[in-house]
C-alpha cells in the first residue's frame, strides 16, 4: 500500500475515461450502441450477442468467470479500449445464483427481510472495484448496459410516482449508479414532426420524476443521438474545457 504524505496531494481536475450506463427497453439497440465504442471487449454474463459483431469472452461464465475476465483485462497485455458488461440484469441473476450457492438456499428471497440482496452487494462491489481499476490503471472506457423497467418511486415528502429505471434491485442499482459518470436512457424520440428526425433514437441524460438518468458532465445537453461518436465527442469536449478553460471576459465595474 502506497504511503500517504502531503507530497501526494494534487490540485486540479482529473480526467479519466468515462463510465457509462445505458439502459432501455428490449430492442432499442443497447448492445449495438456499446459495440460502437473504441475497440470494445464484451463480457456477457448470459447468451444474447449472436447478432452483434464484437470481440467477446465466452458466455455462461458464472460469477467466477466474470471476475476472471475482468482480472484478465487487468493483468494481461491487450489493445482493447472499452470494457462492456452486457447486461447488468443478466449479471444480477449470476450474482444471485452465487449467493444461493454460498448460503445453500434455492432462491435469493429465501432468507427473508431482503438479506439475500444485501449479501449480493459484496459481489457487486467486487465487480465495481475491478471496473474502477481498469478505468484508472488501463485507461479503459466502461460501458454497462441494462434493460429498463417501470417502477414506483418516492422521494421524501413527495407522493409516489411511476418512473423508468434500470431493471435492477434497488440496492444493486444504487451501488452501480454511484460508480458511473452518466446514466443514459435509450429511447425513441416521441412527438417529433414528420421528417427525417421523427422517431430517431436518442439517449436522455437529464433526470426527472419519471426518468432515472444522471450526468456528471454538466456541459452536456439533456439528450444526444444514440451514437457512440456523438456521446464521446460531447464528453471529450467537456473534459477539454475543464483542462483548458477559456479566459472569462472582464467587464469594467
Amino acid at each position: 500500500m502506497a504511503k500517504v504524505s502531503l507530497n501526494s496531494i494534487t490540485t486540479g481536475y482529473s480526467v479519466n475515461p468515462p463510465r457509462l450506463l445505458v439502459y432501455g427497453f428490449e430492442g432499442i439497440g443497447k448492445s449495438t450502441f456499446a459495440a460502437g465504442f473504441p475497440k470494445p471487449i464484451f463480457i456477457p454474463p448470459e447468451d444474447g450477442l449472436d447478432n452483434i459483431y464484437c470481440a467477446r469472452f465466452p458466455y455462461m461464465l458464472g460469477y467466477e468467470g466474470v471476475i476472471e475476465a475482468l482480472d484478465t483485462l487487468q493483468t494481461q497485455r491487450h489493445e482493447y479500449r472499452t470494457v462492456v458488461i452486457d447486461t447488468l440484469d443478466a449479471l444480477e441473476r449470476v450474482i444471485w445464483k452465487k449467493v444461493c450457492q454460498k448460503h445453500n438456499i434455492q432462491n435469493i428471497e429465501d432468507t427473508g427481510y431482503g438479506k439475500g440482496y444485501t449479501w449480493a452487494l459484496t459481489y457487486w462491489q467486487q465487480v465495481v472495484d475491478r471496473l474502477t481499476a481498469l478505468r484508472l490503471d488501463r485507461k479503459m472506457i466502461v460501458v454497462l448496459t441494462a434493460h429498463a423497467t417501470v417502477e414506483t418511486f418516492k422521494e421524501p415528502g413527495m407522493t409516489d410516482v411511476t418512473r423508468i429505471a434500470p431493471r435492477l434491485n434497488k440496492r444493486a442499482n444504487a451501488i452501480v449508479c454511484e460508480n458511473v459518470d452518466a446514466i443514459l436512457h435509450a429511447t425513441r424520440r416521441g412527438g417529433a414532426a414528420k421528417g427525417k428526425d421523427s422517431g430517431s433514437i436518442i439517449v436522455k441524460l437529464e433526470p426527472s420524476q419519471t426518468l432515472a438518468a444522471k450526468c456528471r458532465y454538466d456541459t452536456l445537453p439533456p439528450e444526444l443521438p444514440m451514437k457512440p461518436t456523438d456521446v464521446l465527442d460531447a464528453i471529450y469536449k467537456h473534459q477539454r474545457q475543464l483542462m483548458n478553460p477559456q479566459p472569462q471576459e472582464i467587464r469594467p465595474q
